[in-house]
């Protein structure tokens, strides 16, 4: 005896996709089949996210192909980011200063020669050795410590990310 079969299936309520490698094609665009098949899912009442580990910084160019649909959990978690919206943060769960600090001297005591980039919610910051992407003309460069220094608890830009390299 077979169980009997639901009639119907619980209505979805939310997508959730990678970028780099899933959603983007090589090209870095997104099919339009894609595009369409957000914009439905929206129109459903469906939550559209995209999860990626890029800067918030970065969204704007998913936002440009996917037309302003969804939510981008960025920053390998740090941060929401509202595409809707011209990608202002809708949340924000920063590293804390002493932290990264802490981190900073553990990995210089274990690993001479690392060199960090500090990504604030305004942007990417880092350290004159620490080889960037492409150069950022809104970038400060100076040594980790300073660019986590901050005149009083949480009066600077949250820190989303710390990185490091050796």
């Amino acid at each position: 005896m077979t169980s009997p079969r639901p009639s119907s299936r619980p209505a979805a309520r939310l997508v959730a996709t990678d970028l780099d490698g899933t959603l983007l094609r090589d090209d870095k665009s997104v099919s339009e089949r894609t595009v369409a098949a957000l914009a439905a899912a929206e129109r459903a009442g469906i939550e559209v996210f995209f999860v990626t580990g890029r800067p918030a910084r970065w969204m704007d160019v998913v936002s440009a192909h996917v037309h302003g649909h969804g939510l981008a959990i960025c920053a390998n978690g740090a941060a929401v980011v509202d595409l809707h919206a011209g990608g202002t943060f809708v949340e924000v769960r920063p590293l804390a200063r002493p932290v990264a600090l802490d981190v900073v001297r553990a990995l210089r005591a274990a690993a001479p020669g690392t060199s960090f980039a500090v990504e604030l919610t305004t942007g990417i910051h880092y350290e004159p050795q620490y080889p960037p992407f492409f150069l950022d003309p809104g970038a400060t460069v100076a040594t980790a410590e300073k660019l986590l220094y901050e005149e009083a608890p949480d009066t600077a830009a949250p820190v989303l990310k710390l990185l490091a390299q050796h």
